[in-house]
């Protein structure tokens, strides 16, 4: 197996849009254990995809950073944690048919 030398972090914004940076390897320990400082007007955009000082976050409060923490999940088994409460719920999940 190749040798990993670059840690790509990733967050998404509410518009969808991947924002990140890529970091040394041996970044991983210390991202899973404090985060990684981001910019924190990053996250709250307006649905142009805007960062007009939300909240003030951005301009006015001198773009600080914040720390991203790394979120470890497996799909799957989120997954099956949806169905398990529609299941138990008396209601349908509403569907969309475009």
């Amino acid at each position: 197996m190749p040798q990993k030398t670059h840690l790509d972090v990733l967050i998404v914004d509410l518009c969808g849009n991947a924002i990140g940076k890529r970091l040394p390897a041996s970044a991983l320990p210390s991202v899973f254990a404090g985060g990684t400082p981001v910019c924190a007007a990053m996250q709250p955009v307006d649905a142009m995809d805007n960062t007009a000082d939300p909240m003030g976050q951005g301009f006015s409060d001198g773009d600080r950073d914040v720390y991203a923490r790394p979120l470890c999940y497996e799909p799957r088994q989120m997954l099956e944690r949806v169905l398990g409460r529609f299941a138990e719920s008396p209601g349908i999940p509403a569907q969309y048919s475009g």
